[in-house]
């Protein structure tokens, strides 16, 4: 416990610093009912029907204890298989660019206000890294919950979509989106 309390106040003095910087990711929109990184990246992959995992497979060579034929099912009594989803660190990068690829950016930015469009409200974690009053927050995420919060400190921020508009006025706080948003 006395370590927590030692983190706790070494980001409190960070703070005071004006030097604190906070990190959101997919985990705080959550929160509010907006799907994860994996949950987008699986959906993806449903749609432009990627399989790679599946044709590696150790399961799907299997020979049946009962008749001896090889299985070729990426699932077994009607169970799906768990590893048909399990990707890597890479495929959550590049499934994205094989959509992005192959539908065109017009079907991916649709896919993106789908999948971020919806009726969200932001949550209490919103409120609380707001509460803070950190200098910058660099988030990951495409949807809007951070800067439509009703906390009166997102006023003090400005709201960063692209390269170009990054560090153009000084004195100010910022909300980076590193990959843009869902406009």
């Amino acid at each position: 416990m006395d370590k927590l309390v030692k983190q706790i106040e070494k980001i409190r003095e960070i703070n005071k610093q004006h030097k604190l910087v906070i990190f959101v990711g997919a985990g705080v929109s959550q929160n509010s009912g907006v799907c994860s990184w994996w949950e987008l990246v699986k959906d993806i992959a449903i749609r432009i029907d990627y399989n790679d995992i599946c044709e590696k497979c150790k399961m799907k060579n299997l020979i049946c204890s009962e008749c001896g034929e090889t299985l070729e099912l990426c699932s077994f009594d009607n169970d799906e298989c768990q590893y048909k989803h399990n990707y890597s660190s890479d495929e959550f990068l590049k499934i994205p660019q094989y959509f992005y690829e192959e539908k065109g950016e017009e079907q991916y930015i649709q896919l993106l206000k789908e999948k971020f469009g919806g009726n969200y409200e932001s949550n209490e974690i919103d409120n609380l890294i707001l509460d803070i009053k950190p200098e910058h927050i660099i988030t990951t995420n495409y949807d809007h919950l951070l800067e439509d919060t009703k906390n009166i400190n997102v006023s003090k921020y400005t709201i960063i979509k692209s390269d170009k508009d990054l560090l153009t006025e000084t004195g100010k706080h910022y909300i980076i989106k590193m990959h843009g948003d869902k406009d």
